[in-house]
C-alpha cells in the first residue's frame, strides 16, 4: 500500500461477545491495515447494544 494513505477506521463494538472478543477483532485489524487501506484508529463502546446484550 505504499504511496496510498489510509482512511481511519473507527469499530463500533455494540455486544457483550465483541467485548470479549475485542483482543482478536484489533489484532487482526491491524494485521489487515497491511493490505487494506484503512487503519486502526478508534474503538466506540455502543453502550446501549451493549446493555441489551447483557
Amino acid at each position: 500500500m505504499s504511496g496510498c494513505q489510509k482512511m481511519n477506521l473507527i469499530m463500533y463494538i455494540e455486544s457483550a461477545r465483541a467485548v470479549l472478543n475485542l483482543p482478536d477483532i484489533c489484532r487482526r485489524a491491524e494485521q489487515l491495515s497491511s493490505t487494506a487501506p484503512l487503519k486502526p484508529a478508534a474503538l466506540v463502546l455502543g453502550s446501549d447494544d451493549l446493555c441489551a446484550s447483557l
